[in-house]
């Protein structure tokens, strides 16, 4: 097998997975957001590495929700 060594071959233009971001820097404590078409998990990882580079370390909710006939998920901030 030979591998070939290649120059000036552009690195990709990588985005966040979707495209989205998410407001957790806007929220106070006891506000929250409401997102559709969300998996809980994805959301809260997101969350999770948000608030864990804040000082001192926002804490955030994240649960099942509906608006306007929506099904997603709502984040609140907790601390």
């Amino acid at each position: 097998m030979t591998i070939e060594i290649e120059d000036n071959v552009p690195v990709p233009v990588v985005s966040r997975r979707s495209g989205v971001e998410y407001p957790f820097g806007q929220l106070a404590v006891g506000q929250s957001f409401f997102v559709a078409d969300v998996k809980r998990g994805t959301l809260a990882s997101r969350a999770h590495a948000f608030g864990k580079h804040q000082t001192p370390k926002w804490k955030f909710k994240v649960a099942p929700a509906e608006k306007d006939g929506a099904s997603g998920m709502r984040c609140w901030r907790v601390a």
